[in-house]
């Protein structure tokens, strides 16, 4: 529940993982070589290499023209 709080760009600079000091819980940084936040900006994350059906399902939205969609087919043979 708290990942999805940012929204998702392939690419996103904003690295997490869990906080190794101080109180348990999770640490969210900006890729060093990342620019610099301007105020107002808004804090990307990359949901990772989802297709649409994933995305939707997951989370509730799709993206126009994901590279990582994909389309199921069933193929079925007679004889």
């Amino acid at each position: 529940p708290l990942l999805d709080l940012f929204n998702h760009r392939r690419g996103a600079d904003l690295q997490w993982r869990r906080a190794e000091t101080g109180p348990r819980g999770l640490e969210f940084r900006l890729h060093p070589e990342a620019s610099a936040l301007k105020e107002g900006e808004e804090i990307w994350n990359d949901y990772g290499p989802k297709s649409n059906e994933d995305l939707l399902l997951s989370y509730g939205f799709c993206t126009p023209g994901n590279r990582d969609d994909v389309v199921h087919l069933l193929l079925r043979a007679r004889g």
